[in-house]
């Protein structure tokens, strides 16, 4: 029963026993895997949330990352109400509810921030957009995965050859960074498929909640985008949002 209960995206919780040993867990839909980790391995894995017992036990790992919690939530125990038994001992659609509930926060959080800062936001944004395409999508990737918690995140989006003669097709994708590249053949008949459907500015095609998959379009000075995300939840904040941030990309 309990694996049927479990929608969205796989995902990664890890609790911090010592600079040196880090609890992984990875739940696969109802399977679960354990593993001992360090803190170089929190430089890769993709995890949903970092917990601690303490703000003690975070502060000594913030003075060997000192970038920690920039990708990931990173809670205490006071904070998630999780002590180290009760983490290791976690279900399945438990664990599920603890990540809703932090991703949640999380999202909020980049959510106020966007609207509170639209207006630089967006400005920096088209400074970046006609001299440096890659960094532009590379920090609009950053900017969509927080406002999303988004597990995963990937643009498809009109580059420019090396040439400059024509227009070419970049896909830039990650789980805790952004890695650019060319687009593959099934990136292009996916691009093929949604084409119609690209308008102006922003729209949201889909979202299946059970599997997290969530998809967009969107234009950039009448340049079309294809988004594809897994997410945690989507509500009407993060939609909004999603258009006004795009509305004012696309105002002269």
């Amino acid at each position: 029963m309990e694996q049927n209960q479990v929608l969205g995206p796989e995902f990664d919780l890890a609790f911090i026993k010592s600079n040196q040993q880090i609890m992984l867990r990875q739940f696969r839909g109802g399977e679960i895997g354990d593993r001992l980790i360090t803190e170089e391995d929190l430089r890769q894995i993709p995890l949903q949330a970092l917990l601690a017992q303490d703000v003690h036990h975070l502060a000594e790992l913030q003075g060997l990352i000192p970038d920690l919690g920039k990708h990931y939530p990173v809670r205490t125990q006071a904070e998630s109400g999780l002590t180290l038994e009760n983490f290791e001992q976690l279900g399945a659609v438990d664990a599920q509810k603890v990540v809703r509930k932090i991703n949640s926060q999380w999202a909020t959080n980049a959510n106020l921030n966007l609207l509170e800062n639209l207006f630089p936001i967006v400005t920096r944004l088209k400074g970046l957009w006609p001299n440096d395409r890659t960094v532009f999508f590379e920090e609009l990737w950053y900017l969509l995965r927080a406002n999303l918690g988004a597990r995963t995140l990937i643009m498809i989006y009109n580059g420019i050859s090396d040439s400059k003669e024509k227009l070419v097709k970049v896909k830039v994708e990650g789980e805790m960074l952004p890695n650019s590249g060319p687009a593959t053949d099934m990136d292009l008949s996916l691009w093929a498929h949604y084409e119609s459907e690209m308008g102006l500015g922003f729209s949201n095609i889909n979202y299946q909640s059970a599997k997290g998959d969530w998809l967009a379009t969107a234009s950039i000075m009448q340049s079309p985008v294809l988004i594809m995300a897994k997410i945690f939840q989507y509500n009407p904040l993060q939609k909004a949002l999603l258009k006004t941030l795009f509305d004012g990309l696309n105002n002269a």
